[in-house]
């Protein structure tokens, strides 16, 4: 996630002299290099000091070792985490500071189409909140919200989303291929028709179901396909995976 939001950066003029990596794993520094002309650091050092503002992508179990080294090193800045499971509080405790942003970005963000989620904690400032929205921006939209509880439920739709809706795209392959369709060509019709989807949806002032209504002519193949997912129980599987996804955030927010 930090290289996709440091691409989207980078491809909005942000020159790489101004950013300050540390990647500890040696084939990650090499990726940084060739992908995005980043020299990144195997361990922080005294550079750190001048950071004004200090982006956290690690695993949540990696937190307190990989944060450790590096709070030595920093004055007074500004903390935005993407880190899933931790919340504000925690963060707070463990930074020992106060001006700390979570964000929940989604994969799509590597292509410049993501939507990332975030909160403020009460002493970030708009400034802050500022940096924090010119950083994400160029990765795609950016949401804000009021608690962690908010960011357990955009992390059950926006988040784990891009998966759902990969699992679809795999799907309808597969039932192309099944039809006679080449493997190829059924991927490009549907990854194509998901992305038509959601920019008709994204420009329609109309309901997501009325959309679809048009789509569906009574007795046509639409409405065959419908009665099949419908009788399969599809909608309500996919809520209850929305469910399911939230109440894994919030059981990994708890620990």
């Amino acid at each position: 996630m930090a290289r996709a939001i440091l691409g989207g950066l980078l491809r909005n003029g942000l020159d790489p002299a101004q950013v300050t990596v540390v990647e500890p794993h040696g084939d990650a520094r090499a990726r940084l290099g060739t992908e995005l002309g980043i020299s990144a650091d195997a361990e922080p050092s005294g550079r750190l000091k001048s950071c004004t503002a200090v982006l956290w992508a690690v695993k949540p179990q990696a937190f307190a070792e990989a944060s450790a080294p590096v709070l030595k090193y920093l004055a007074e800045p500004l903390h935005i985490s993407v880190i899933a499971g931790l919340g504000v509080e925690s963060l707070q405790s463990q930074l020992g500071s106060g001006r700390v942003i979570r964000c929940m970005p989604n994969t799509p963000a590597a292509v410049g189409a993501g939507i990332a989620g975030c909160i403020a904690a009460g002493e970030a400032s708009e400034s802050d909140r500022r940096v924090a929205d010119d950083l994400l921006r160029p990765t795609g939209e950016v949401l804000w919200l009021n608690s962690d509880a908010d960011l357990d439920r955009v992390t059950a739709i926006s988040g784990s989303g891009p998966a759902y809706l990969l699992y679809v795209i795999e799907a309808v392959i597969d039932g192309g291929v099944r039809i006679g369709l080449p493997k190829e060509v059924a991927r490009r019709l549907a990854i194509a028709t998901v992305v038509g989807t959601g920019v008709l949806a994204r420009s329609s002032n109309e309901e997501i179901s009325e959309l679809r209504g048009q789509v569906t002519s009574k007795g046509g193949t639409t409405a065959a396909a419908i009665d099949v997912l419908s009788s399969a129980g599809v909608h309500d599987a996919v809520c209850a995976a929305v469910e399911s996804a939230h109440l894994r955030a919030r059981q990994l927010s708890a620990m």
